[in-house]
């Protein structure tokens, strides 16, 4: 699993990012395919605290997934996530939180929890 930072990325331009997924003893690549789904979350990090207190989660500001056609995998132990130029207009500059699960078969597999650091792309 991925615990930490992403890379910055510009709220002005498309966000395509590519993840491997290894086996942690073998480093060898591990083949997806059979995952049912794959999403990954962005959510705003300023969300309210009564959010977490009343037991519900903020609501996410961008989603994708692998039945959405956002997430694809592009080779064996490889998936691509894109969220467009429009979708990313819409985020204010600031660092958001961002999480991806694989399900398979009815498992859930948290491969990401980390941030990521918006920054205005300044082109109009």
């Amino acid at each position: 699993m991925l615990i930490g930072p992403l890379l910055p990325i510009s709220n002005k331009a498309t966000w395509t990012e590519a993840l491997s997924v290894t086996d942690g003893e073998t480093g060898e690549a591990i083949d997806l395919s059979s995952a049912d789904e794959i999403t990954i979350t962005v959510r705003d990090t300023n969300s309210r605290p009564s959010d977490y207190c009343f037991g519900t989660n903020p609501t996410p500001v961008l989603t994708a997934t692998l039945t959405g056609g956002q997430v694809v995998l592009v080779e064996t132990g490889v998936l691509e996530w894109t969220f467009t130029k429009d979708q990313m207009r819409a985020l204010a500059a600031k660092t958001y939180q961002v999480g991806l699960t694989l399900e398979d078969d009815g498992e859930v597999v948290q491969l990401i929890i980390g941030t990521v650091p918006v920054l205005e792309g300044i082109v109009t």
